[in-house]
């Protein structure tokens, strides 16, 4: 009887071991927020080189997805308290796969490719809002760990 109690607590405790482990690997995966840059550009930048300057400033980190933004890691982060920062938009659908606004349209310039008044990238603020911005206006960068 002492060996079936050994046998279930044993594995009872693989168990919740497994559990923190997929836990923290859940987590980790979502990318965690580091800051705003410190440097501002405006819409025309290229992701590569909004990646580049994110990781110039915090080591291992590229531009924040909004997928990171919303899955948060590190909840006692706070945004800087003004100004926006770009953020690469990320759609969830319904089969659980995601969609990038990189590709065009109106929540990345273009594919972070233009600078007019007339198109629009999304950015966060330091209320933690989303909202599309002009791609002519010079704005901070979203940064998260890589």
């Amino acid at each position: 009887m002492k060996n079936k109690r050994r046998i279930a607590l044993l594995v009872l405790v693989i168990l919740v071991l497994c559990i923190s482990v997929l836990a923290d690997a859940g987590v980790a995966s979502a990318g965690k927020f580091l800051g705003f840059t410190d440097i501002a550009v405006n819409g025309d930048t290229g992701v590569m080189e909004l990646n580049r300057l994110c990781n110039a400033q915090f080591s291992s980190s590229r531009m924040c997805t909004t997928r990171e933004i919303m899955n948060g890691t590190n909840p006692n982060h706070r945004f800087p308290v003004a100004g926006w920062a770009w953020v690469k938009s990320i759609f969830d659908n319904p089969a659980d796969e995601f969609l990038s606004g990189s590709g065009g349209g109106q929540l990345s310039c273009l594919g972070w490719s233009s600078n007019a008044s007339f198109d629009k990238g999304l950015a966060i603020n330091g209320d933690s809002n989303f909202s599309q911005q002009k791609c002519n206006l010079l704005l901070n960068i979203s940064c998260c760990e890589k």
